[in-house]
C-alpha cells in the first residue's frame, strides 16, 4: 500500500513539475550576448560576452544557448566550418531563482573584415528532461577588424622610396605653427614674435624661427582586376596583400602628415569604396573600408574607374595592382601628365615598367600572376 502510494505522490510531483516548466519554463529569463569592442585590428583579442538572468522563483536547471559567427572570429578553441564560413560554441548554464549569470568568451581577430553575431535561440528543460521549450533571441552585435600595414623592412621601404622626389605645393610665407629654432633680431618681426630667454642668453634680441610646409597628398589606387581581359578579380589572398600594402602606405601618409585618398575599382556589397582627398576622411575612416572590402567584387575596369576621378588635389599616386599593362601604363601616362608622382606595387615588371618604378610587393611566397 506504501508503495502505491508513494508512486502516486512522486506521479502527481511528476505531472506538476511538467505543468510548471511548460507554463514557466521561459518567464523571466533575459538573456544577452554582445561584443566588448565595435573595432578592433587584426590579431587583437576582444570578448564575447553572454549573460543570462533568471528573474522568477522558480530554478532553471538546464538552459543552452549557441553563438554563431564567422569563422575569422577564432574563441574557445572551436573548429571553423569552411564551407559555411562559420564557427558556434554552445553554452550551458544552470541557474538558481533570480540569480544572474555572465559569461566571457576570449576572441582572437583573425582576419580583417565586418563581422557580424547572428540570431541565436536558448533552450531550457525541465528537472527530469520531459518539457523542452526553446525561443529565437535577436542579435545586433558586428566588430569591424582594421587590416593591419604590411611588414616591411623599412630601408627598403622609406619615404623617398614611396613618395620619390618631385615638385610639392608650398606656401609663399612660413607656417607661424612649426618653429625650427631661434634668429636674431632683424628689426620688421613683430614683438610677439620675439624669444626673451634666448634674447637673455645672447645679450641681443632673438626671434623665432618658423619653417616652410608642403602639402602632399597621396592617391592610394587599388586594381581588383586579375587582368585585362575582364572584372575577375585576383585571388582572395591576393586581395589581402594588397589590403595590408593599401593600410602600410596610408599609415606612412599619417606619420608624415599628409593627406590620403583611397579609390578602388572593387568594393563591398553597398558599391564601389572611394574616399577622395578633396572630402575630409580620416585614416580611420578609410580603413573601416578597406575592413569591409570585398575581395570577390570587382564592379569597373581600372582605366574607367580613374578617369572619373578628380585629380587636381593629388601629388602622388600609389597603383597596387596584380599585372603591368601596356593599358595600365596609358593610366599612368594620364595622371603623369596631370603632374602627378606615380609608382606601382606589383610584383610584375621587375623595377621598372616604362618611365615608372615598381615596388615588389613583400610578405608573399610567390609572384602574382603576370598578364
Amino acid at each position: 500500500m506504501d508503495v502505491v502510494v508513494i508512486t502516486v505522490i512522486f506521479i502527481l510531483v511528476i505531472a506538476a513539475e511538467i505543468a510548471v516548466y511548460r507554463r514557466f519554463g521561459l518567464y523571466g529569463i533575459e538573456y544577452r550576448v554582445y561584443l566588448s569592442k565595435k573595432e578592433a585590428r587584426e590579431g587583437d583579442e576582444i570578448e564575447i560576452i553572454e549573460e543570462v538572468l533568471n528573474k522568477k522563483f522558480l530554478p532553471v536547471p538546464w538552459l543552452k544557448s549557441e553563438i554563431f559567427t564567422s569563422r575569422w572570429l577564432d574563441f574557445a578553441g572551436t573548429k571553423a566550418n569552411a564551407a559555411a564560413g562559420s564557427r558556434f560554441a554552445p553554452s550551458v548554464f544552470a541557474l538558481r531563482p533570480n540569480q544572474k549569470c555572465v559569461r566571457k568568451w576570449r576572441v582572437k581577430c583573425l582576419k580583417r573584415g565586418v563581422f557580424h553575431l547572428e540570431d541565436t535561440s536558448i533552450v531550457t528543460c525541465d528537472v527530469f528532461g520531459f518539457v523542452t521549450r526553446s525561443v529565437k533571441i535577436k542579435v545586433n552585435e558586428s566588430v569591424t577588424v582594421l587590416p593591419v600595414p604590411i611588414v616591411s623592412d623599412e630601408k627598403r621601404y622609406s619615404d623617398r622610396m614611396l613618395f620619390g622626389q618631385t615638385i610639392t605645393r608650398r606656401f609663399v610665407c612660413d607656417d607661424p605653427f612649426l618653429i625650427s629654432g631661434t634668429r636674431e633680431y632683424s628689426g620688421i618681426e613683430p614683438l610677439n614674435r620675439i624669444h626673451w630667454n634666448s634674447a637673455a642668453k645672447e645679450g641681443r634680441l632673438m626671434v623665432y624661427n618658423n619653417d616652410y610646409t608642403t602639402h602632399n597628398t597621396v592617391l592610394v589606387m587599388l586594381n581588383a582586376q586579375r587582368g585585362d581581359g575582364g572584372l575577375i578579380p585576383p585571388p582572395p589572398a591576393d586581395i589581402e596583400i594588397f589590403i595590408k600594402v593599401a593600410a602600410f602606405i596610408i599609415d606612412k601618409c599619417a606619420l608624415n602628415r599628409f593627406r590620403a585618398g583611397f579609390i578602388s575599382n572593387g568594393g563591398s556589397r553597398s558599391g564601389v569604396v572611394s574616399y577622395p582627398a578633396d572630402k575630409v576622411y580620416s585614416n580611420t575612416e578609410i580603413l573601416r573600408g578597406l575592413a569591409a572590402f570585398d575581395e570577390r567584387e570587382c564592379f569597373a575596369d581600372f582605366g574607367e574607374a580613374a578617369r572619373r576621378v578628380d585629380f587636381s588635389v593629388y601629388t602622388d599616386a600609389a597603383i597596387i595592382t596584380a599585372f603591368v599593362s601596356p593599358r595600365l601604363l596609358k593610366t599612368a601616362d594620364m595622371l603623369k601628365n596631370a603632374g602627378i608622382n606615380v609608382f606601382f606595387y606589383s610584383d610584375c615588371g621587375g623595377g621598372s615598367a616604362g618611365d615608372y618604378k615598381v615596388i615588389p610587393l613583400r610578405g608573399r611566397r610567390g609572384p602574382l600572376q603576370k598578364t
